[in-house]
């Protein structure tokens, strides 16, 4: 590997000793293609009701809604009603199971007998069975309910016995004219005919999937397609002799499935969709929906109180109730568009995740409480802050608002300190922390060092990391903003930044006189030293970066020789040809960030043609390896750059499925029965998937993160930075790529 690497090295002397001219800064293109249209869309959101919202216990046992939206809930400690706005306990009947039948009046089965909703109270069924297990009612209008042993029919003189049942009852359906099919733990029975008797339906290679059947619902009122979940999938039957086999292959999520209901057709979840049914799914380990040919997965505290699901029901609006021991989820779509929900995590960034200027992830006190968060030092704040710094220029450029300038000042500040801070000239620290913060003198994770008056403490050992984030947010403020004397600040940093480095020898020197871990650019380390291949193409690639932002800045010669310099005499130009790393168990996504920004920060100012065809091969090549991923940073970004195509839907998408929710949740699907693994591990041994969840569906994460990883996140104490979502939503507003 390093001799094709020296190879290359020596093409790069030949090719590229032509380019001698200065470039001067590229200036902003309007996009060639008209802005992709996203107008407004359903955004999924959840809802937890526990008895600090009025239940009368977490534990729910059963849920029904009734014809004016009303939700009933059925826990060990009685049925409590929900109105849209409060909980109140209403009965104190332990209910085993809700069923409501086509007028809409509400029944509920207990352990003694049925009731029945009628004129705003529950009325006692006489002669009702008990320990009803499942209801269901016929064309006729005819209700049928199962015990764990009979079967029993309601006619207008009272409830009547039919017969013994089969194994023992899960779920009924009736239809037609007194037909029935019954769930059990060992078979699909049928009762049917002239004189009915039970026909037992096994399981067999092309029909149903299992003996132990579950739930069972009717798709319609006037066909007789039935929907039937087992320990090993669902089938679709249609009453007679036709199966169909929901299983992974077909995209269900989790085979064990316990509990089902139908939403009836509703609005579009897009502009230009049809509208559709929703089928909902409850297992033990979570809650499965179909929709317009597409699978979702809801687990985890980002979705539900706790994975197994008690009961389930489907509201008109296409939502669900989903009950459980530690209470209640309603899942529900909020119409929302892209700007209404930047508005959204601007506002979550002032409210938690700003301190001093700068920007990251924040502590949570409790899982999931956002009311008392605390701020989370990170090895990386400058990197997080020079971000959210680009995404409120972008903002600003956008749409002039002054809060967003004023955003990215007051950030800019912030960034800006991390190299005062230092006491040396041109070395900006990691982070920073004030002696009135928690852990300040105490964290022994990394270097930190106190400022001579003590008010302060910085974080050495700084990395390549800070510095691509440094000079990519002084590229973008430079351009974009308009104040004169906050530009002159820059400038000067990025001057001293620079000039650090090339005094150097192209190496980043700590407070110990010695090179940090990562920060190291020079051209013996690169193209001599073996254990620096992996690090040749990215680091090549941010150097010339550097210098490109640092010439255009300052307009200083000096900076435009050395970058043609180490294109010249040490291939750096065609170093960054290959740069993203492809190797088994050697995919760093962190380095793909880091390029990403230096291509942005490059060839924003790069107008020589041959350089710019040798940068565009670059990023071709490592756009095309990250395609899969829907990433929408890198998606714009080489739009931005070459007026290519750069999968914008697939970008968009990405934008949609970020959850309003960003609350670092624990994540688990590797138990999943529909997921293609990659045969390779991640870099830190991670078991990841050959194509990329929904991003709703992943552990959160930035853009960083490996998008292959199924399983991760944490307990709920942490929220993360929205910074992820605006940077590329406001960077495609401004290079037109999106409206």
């Amino acid at each position: 590997m390093l001799q094709r690497g020296l190879r290359t090295l020596a093409a790069g002397v030949m090719v590229v000793g032509v380019y001698l001219v200065s470039a001067q800064p590229q200036k902003k293109k309007e996009s060639a293609m008209q802005p992709y249209h996203v107008g407004t869309f359903l955004q999924p959101v959840r809802k937890f009701y526990t008895i600090a919202d009025g239940l009368p216990s977490n534990n729910v046992r059963a849920l029904a809604l009734d014809a004016q939206g009303r939700v009933y809930a059925a826990t060990d400690k009685g049925v409590a009603v929900f109105d849209g706005k409060q909980w109140e306990t209403e009965s104190q009947e332990k209910v085993n199971l809700f069923f409501t039948d086509r007028s809409r009046t509400l029944w509920a089965a207990t352990e003694m007998g049925v009731l029945r909703r009628s004129e705003g109270n529950w009325q006692r069924e006489e002669n009702a069975p008990g320990g009803i297990v499942a209801m269901s009612e016929d064309d006729k209008g005819r209700l049928f309910a199962v015990t764990a042993q009979r079967l029993y029919v309601r006619h207008k003189n009272g409830w009547a016995e039919i017969r013994n049942t089969q194994g023992t009852p899960r779920g009924i359906c009736a239809y037609g004219d007194g037909e029935l099919l019954v769930t059990t733990d060992m078979s699909l029975q049928g009762l049917w005919g002239k004189r009915p008797t039970w026909l037992s339906i096994q399981p067999s290679a092309d029909g149903l999937l299992s003996a132990d059947t579950r739930a069972i619902v009717r798709l319609r009122s006037d066909a007789n397609h039935f929907l039937i979940t087992t320990d090993k999938g669902i089938n679709l039957y249609d009453g007679n002799k036709g199966w169909h086999r929901i299983t992974g292959a077909e995209g269900l999520p989790i085979l064990d499935v316990t509990h089902a209901a139908i939403s009836p057709p509703t609005p579009p979840l897009d502009e230009g969709r049809k509208g559709g049914v929703s089928w909902w799914f409850g297992t033990p380990v979570g809650v499965c929906y179909y929709r317009d040919g597409e699978w979702k997965y809801f687990a985890g505290q980002r979705w539900l109180p706790d994975d197994k699901v008690q009961a389930l029901a489907a509201a008109d609006d296409g939502s669900a109730w989903v009950a459980t021991a530690k209470g209640i989820s309603h899942i529900y779509w909020r119409p929302i568009t892209l700007l209404e929900k930047a508005q959204i995590f601007h506002e979550a960034i002032e409210k938690r995740h700003k301190y001093f200027g700068y920007v990251t992830t924040c502590g949570l006190r409790q899982p999931g409480d956002l009311s008392q968060p605390f701020r989370h030092v990170s090895d990386n704040d400058g990197l997080w802050t020079a971000m959210y710094i680009a995404a409120e220029c972008f903002r600003y450029a956008v749409t002039k608002d002054p809060a967003a300038k004023e955003a990215a000042k007051q950030s800019m500040d912030a960034l800006l300190r991390l190299e005062s801070i230092t006491g040396i000239s041109g070395f900006p620290a990691r982070a920073i922390r004030h002696k009135d913060e928690p852990g300040f003198g105490q964290d022994t994770s990394g270097e930190w060092h106190r400022t001579p008056d003590g008010e302060w403490e910085w974080k050495g050992e700084t990395s390549s990391d800070e510095i691509d984030g440094h000079f990519f947010a002084f590229g973008v403020y430079y351009d974009l903003m308009d104040d004169e004397a906050e530009k002159a600040k820059v400038r000067a940093t990025c001057q001293r930044i620079m000039d650090h480095i090339m005094k150097n020898g192209y190496y980043l020197v700590d407070v110990d006189g010695k090179p940090t871990t990562w920060g190291v650019w020079a051209p013996e380390q690169l193209n001599d030293n073996p254990r620096w291949w992996q690090e040749r193409g990215l680091n090549s690639l941010e150097l010339l970066s550097y210098l490109k932002v640092t010439h255009h800045l300052t307009g200083d010669e000096k900076y435009h020789h050395a970058y043609v310099e180490l294109i010249q005499k040490h291939g750096y130009a065609l170093n960054t040809i290959n740069q993203k790393i492809t190797f088994p168990g050697e995919v760093n996504h962190s380095d793909d960030e880091l390029a990403f920004l230096a291509y942005y920060s490059l060839m924003r100012r790069e107008t020589d043609p041959h350089l710019r065809a040798i940068y565009t091969q670059s990023i071709t090549r490592s756009w095309r390896i990250e395609q899969p991923e829907r990433c929408p940073l890198w998606n714009f970004i080489y739009g931005a750059l070459t007026g290519k195509p750069c999968d914008i839907e697939g970008a968009v998408r990405t934008l949609k499925e970020i959850p309003l929710d960003l609350v670092m949740w624990s994540v688990r699907n590797s138990h999943r029965a529909d997921l293609q693994w990659d045969e390779v591990a991640g870099r830190f041994g991670e078991r990841q998937v050959r194509d990329p969840l929904p991003f709703d569906e992943r552990p959160m994460m930035k853009w960083n993160g490996n998008p292959y990883r199924v399983d991760g996140g944490s307990t709920g104490t942490a929220e993360e930075d929205p910074t992820m979502f605006l940077l590329p939503y406001w960077l495609g507003r401004y290079h037109g790529l999106i409206e």
